[in-house]
């Protein structure tokens, strides 16, 4: 089998000649054979490869979540079928074998070939996501305070939190979440991208709300996949799951046993249609259960269209986090499945990502946060004054160029040098040099 990259998942690349120079570039895997095929979450065909002669992966790019493409190879490493897509499910703990969710199915002109045949798997380039998590504290300045009394007051539909960098805006956030919860209320959390709402994730994981992570699972974080759907389904359905795979590969070896008897085969055909229906409807009624019991739900501003979420009826409060880098129309996929709406971001940071001149024309470029913050003469929002990051040299000149000199450096960093960790190695001539000009 080998694994290789490609800049555009549409339009998988050309593949290299030799196995040698695929795997050089660490985009492609060679030689690995198919062991085993399960069956996952929602019909996910898991597809088991190993290296051959037990041999260890090559380093590589791949991990958890890359798009890639299956092709077989024959004796000379030519590509013998045609692409089949998927992702990659998991690799190996022992580093010998790597697991992949196929899209495709038995029946398929490639995945009959798969098995006993040497196998490559064309990576598809992903974009991928840093995550950053900052510490609790709830010890919150006056202006942390207005904003959570006001985000707490139902009488609010909308409400616009304005977070300048380092102004505690997820801490306030995630707290705010909690008491909402603790209200009896149900909270629909989005972002326009997996990073931020991961992020949030990360924060609400220490404590003990019922948090539901909606959303594809190659784009989460690793850190977080234990909150997904998909993963608190597969965990739940883990006993009924292994007693499946047994009774489907019984009835499969009995299959292989009567062929020539039509009418006994098409009873066990039967009884793996029965089968495969039964597994569904259990698959089903989890999913009801974990979604009906979840106190938080968070994803995407897109994937809060799927139909999962788009079920659970409406939500009591929809937070919008970094909504100010958000296109509207995006923005209103999870605002109409709300009572009330805040709207989480600083639209004096990054813009939305509009790369049509027609839509920037036509005002995509500027945020719904933008534009809600402009109405009723900024009665709608609320803005967070104290930052914790930052030297206040350096702040000073973001409060005098972006804020009107509101920002306000907190006494616990206004003064803070990377000089004065003790991790930080400095010459000693050097530090001495530069706090002589401090003073």
């Amino acid at each position: 089998m080998m694994v290789a990259k490609s800049e555009k998942p549409a339009r998988p690349v050309e593949y290299l000649v030799t196995h040698g120079q695929a795997q050089e570039q660490c985009d492609t895997l060679c030689n690995l054979k198919v062991t085993s095929s399960s069956t996952g979450l929602s019909g996910l065909h898991l597809v088991l490869f190993r290296v051959e002669e037990s041999h260890k992966l090559p380093p590589t790019r791949l991990s958890p979540g890359d798009m890639v493409c299956v092709r077989t190879c024959n004796s000379r490493g030519e590509v013998a079928t045609s692409c089949m897509q998927g992702f990659i499910h998991a690799l190996g703990e022992d580093n010998c074998s790597i697991t992949v969710a196929l899209n495709s199915r038995h029946g398929d002109p490639t995945f009959s070939k798969l098995f006993g045949k040497s196998v490559r798997i064309d990576r598809i380039q992903a974009l991928a996501d840093s995550v950053t998590y900052e510490g609790h504290n709830y010890n919150f300045d006056t202006s942390q305070s207005k904003a959570l009394a006001q985000a707490l007051n139902k009488k609010r539909q909308v409400l616009v939190i304005q977070g300048p960098p380092g102004t505690g805006k997820t801490c306030l956030l995630s707290y705010l979440i909690t008491c909402v919860v603790r209200q009896g209320e149900r909270v629909l959390v989005t972002a326009p991208s997996n990073a931020a709402i991961d992020n949030i994730v990360g924060k609400l994981s220490s404590t003990e709300l019922n948090i539901l992570r909606v959303g594809n699972p190659s784009r989460m974080s690793p850190s977080v996949a234990s909150r997904s759907w998909g993963d608190i389904v597969t965990r739940r359905l883990e006993k009924f799951t292994e007693e499946f795979e047994r009774k489907k590969s019984d009835l499969r070896n009995d299959l292989k046993h009567c062929i020539q008897d039509d009418s006994l085969a098409s009873g066990i055909r039967q009884l793996l249609k029965k089968l495969g229906k039964e597994y569904k409807k259990m698959e089903k009624e989890t999913t009801m259960e974990v979604l009906s019991n979840a106190e938080v739900v968070l994803s995407t501003n897109i994937e809060a269209a799927d139909p999962l979420i788009r079920g659970m009826g409406s939500f009591d409060l929809v937070i919008i986090d970094e909504a100010g880098q958000a296109i509207e129309p995006s923005c209103w996929i999870p605002i109409l499945q709300g009572k009330r709406c805040i709207l989480a971001g600083d639209h004096r940071q990054l813009a939305p990502v509009v790369l049509s001149r027609e839509a920037m024309e036509g005002g995509l470029g500027m945020s719904l946060l933008e534009r809600a913050s402009s109405l009723h003469d900024e009665l709608l929002t609320t803005m967070l004054t104290v930052q914790y990051r930052m030297h206040d040299s350096i702040a000073r000149w973001a409060s005098n160029e972006m804020y009107d000199w509101l920002l306000k450096s907190s006494p616990s960093v206004a003064s803070r040098l990377l000089v004065d960790y003790p991790f930080i190695k400095i010459p000693w001539s050097y530090k001495l040099c530069y706090k002589s000009k401090i003073i």
